[in-house]
């Protein structure tokens, strides 16, 4: 006869591999494939700037976005993810 402790971890042990399969199914894909597949798209890659306009419109819609829920981890989460833009697109001096 199986314990209720041996049962709950059973179905603890379930439940993790259901998560596990789940986020390998729905990973977001990295920068790189993001780029990758966009190159693979557009067979002719020629440099300029509406080739580098792409890649960046490319990084900021990969990078993750800004919480509006006031907390301080939401401050601090956003305070990455400004650092993290303004040195990957730094202002131009004009």
């Amino acid at each position: 006869m199986i314990s209720k402790e041996e049962e709950n971890e059973k179905a603890f042990r379930n439940s993790l591999k259901l998560i596990e399969e789940w986020g390998k199914e729905n990973k977001k894909p990295s920068l790189y494939e993001e780029i990758l597949e966009w190159y693979y798209k557009h067979n002719a890659i020629q440099s300029g700037p509406d080739i580098a306009n792409e890649i960046t419109r490319i990084v900021r819609e990969w990078l993750p976005k800004e919480d509006p829920r006031p907390s301080y981890d939401t401050m601090q989460w956003n305070k990455c993810i400004k650092t993290m833009k303004n040195n990957l697109f730094p202002k131009k001096d004009t």
